[in-house]
């Protein structure tokens, strides 16, 4: 009997650690807005047992099975974030960025209804070193990009995401749907009237099965993003360059006269499919699957209703994660994630042909497409956390990982290639204690990425243009390098719900990378990355 209460006693001390350090980072990440447009972007790269809380999170129809151990209802938080590099960097996204956010997140249950839940950010943030572009997150569009030429410079933006859904449930069937809209204003500091406005707008319609052993859902969600980039000035013409293909096109600098204007579009739709299968008496394996596929059209149109340039994306992705007790005080968690997406861009020719003979009207008519672009991006991670129980009210974890990671993109006229492989093994180690009303988490995590091979086959001559939207990117694709992180999470019981901090830093350096010789412009040898968060939050 004594020997039965022991392992008990130390079942609940261990599920009751897992559950404060799931309620510290869940209750802080749990409204969080996507940082890149896809929805599906994983909050955490670390987190692996709150995994499936996050997947059921982004179903509406399973939000109201998320955060059942963690349940809060409101969550306010602010937060600051400053990343830094030196040495070569991305020209559309600066070599400095520093970011003010706010987010107020909340749910509720409506009887007879269901669970009804909402949050709203608001972003802003500011861009130094940006040039060569014009376009909001222009990883969507590649690799068609309008170019800025007037010169290196500051970039403010101001970006708002309103998300929320409804979650019912009747018997083993549930349903939901929800909505997500974010809108980004951006503007050159220097010149304001140099502006981007873009917004993507999302919905999700879901049904799931659900019994006491396993869940099966399905959610299908539409999308669409529009983003109009427009110039203008009383005393200055504006140019600007045309690039699509590692800045090979048009070469030549355009003047736009005293305005300009372009519009980007881009539809969507997509699907997501969770399978779960919870641990019980005869199998102590907690599984969850998650894949899903989205699929995307993007076009272009310049001032005169041109579309000149067009994209389709298949994206794919998939979540495995598996979880289960290893004894009376320690816990494992296994995860296997990928994505895969492949692209490819066609060029619209058009002609300038007489539309009426006897007024002598012409107009641009659509008279050709060119097949111009292919790429394809492989990721694959795999991740195992062990969890142990070292005291009444600590744990400590232990993780390790591996991840491989593949870019080709394939221009067709002329025939250019380029192409970056690696893998990337990590470490990491964490510790969490409760003492009294105090809860504390920190993680650390080291990795070092190796480069498996490398391709560059431009035909053309260097220049500035290719060097800045091919070479660079390339280098910092190709690179070899180690990387360190640290994450402390520390929080405070009240008497009405829980503040917290959340504070991390990075540091990455760059130990090694594919240089050309042949090469007359020169690249910095040295590069490396510095990353500061920290926000607070009050949960209640």
């Amino acid at each position: 009997m004594t020997h039965t209460r022991l392992i008990l006693t130390q079942a609940l001390v261990m599920a009751a650690c897992v559950a404060a350090s799931a309620q510290n980072r869940s209750d802080y990440l749990r409204y969080a807005a996507p940082v890149q447009s896809q929805e599906d972007r994983a909050e955490t790269e670390t987190d692996i047992e709150c995994s499936a809380d996050y997947i059921f999170a982004r179903h509406p129809e399973l939000r109201a099975l998320a955060y059942r151990n963690t349940r809060r209802n409101t969550v306010l938080s602010a937060g600051y974030d400053y990343w830094r590099t030196h040495g070569d960097w991305l020209h559309y996204n600066g070599n400095r960025t520093a970011s003010l956010e706010a987010m107020a997140g909340s749910e509720a249950v409506i009887k007879g209804v269901g669970l009804l839940y909402g949050s709203a950010t608001y972003q802003r943030s500011r861009q130094h070193g940006t040039y060569q572009n014009y376009a909001v997150r222009p990883a969507d569009y590649a690799p068609y990009t309008i170019g800025d030429t007037v010169s290196t410079g500051s970039v403010q933006n101001e970006r708002y995401v309103v998300h929320g859904g409804l979650s019912m449930g009747s018997g083993r069937f549930r349903y939901g749907v929800s909505g997500f809209y974010e809108g980004i204003a951006a503007a050159k500091e220097d010149q304001p009237r140099r502006s981007v406005y873009s917004y993507w707008f999302r919905l999700a319609f879901g049904a799931a099965f659900n019994t006491p052993r396993w869940v099966a859902a399905l959610k299908v969600y539409p999308e669409i993003n529009k983003q109009s980039i427009s110039a203008s000035s009383t005393v200055t013409t504006y140019k600007y360059l045309a690039f699509y293909g590692f800045g090979q096109w048009n070469r030549k600098e355009s003047s736009a006269g005293y305005s300009y204007r372009r519009q980007m579009q881009t539809l969507g739709i997509g699907s997501d499919v969770v399978l779960r299968k919870y641990a019980d008496e005869t199998d102590a394996w907690d599984v969850i699957v998650n894949a899903g596929y989205n699929f995307r059209r993007m076009q272009t149109e310049e001032s005169s209703f041109k579309n000149l340039y067009l994209t389709s994306t298949h994206r794919a992705t998939h979540n495995i994660v598996a979880s289960r007790r290893l004894g009376s005080n320690t816990q494992i968690h296994l995860r296997l994630s990928g994505e895969a997406a492949w692209r490819k861009g066609d060029e619209n020719i058009y002609e300038n042909q007489k539309q009426d003979a006897s007024q002598s009207l012409y107009d641009y008519v659509h008279v050709g497409t060119n097949k111009l672009y292919h790429s394809s991006d492989i990721m694959e991670n795999l991740d195992a956390r062990l969890v142990v129980v070292t005291g009444n009210n600590s744990c400590a974890t232990v993780n390790i990982g591996a991840s491989y990671d593949r870019h080709h993109e394939r221009y067709d006229m002329p025939y250019m290639v380029i192409g970056n492989t690696g893998v990337t093994p990590s470490v990491g180690f964490g510790y969490r204690f409760k003492y009294g009303r105090n809860r504390l988490d920190w993680d650390a995590s080291f990795s070092m990425r190796k480069a498996v091979g490398n391709e560059y086959t431009v035909t053309q001559a260097s220049s500035s243009t290719e060097h800045a939207q091919a070479y660079i990117p390339y280098l910092i694709r190709g690179e070899e390098k180690w990387s360190i992180k640290a994450s402390l999470i520390a929080a405070h019981t009240l008497k009405h719900g829980e503040i917290g901090v959340n504070a991390s830093a990075g540091y990455a350096r760059r130990t090694s990378a594919p240089y050309r010789e042949e090469y007359a412009i020169p690249v910095c040898g040295s590069r490396d990355e510095r990353l500061v968060s920290v926000c607070v939050f009050y949960a209640f």
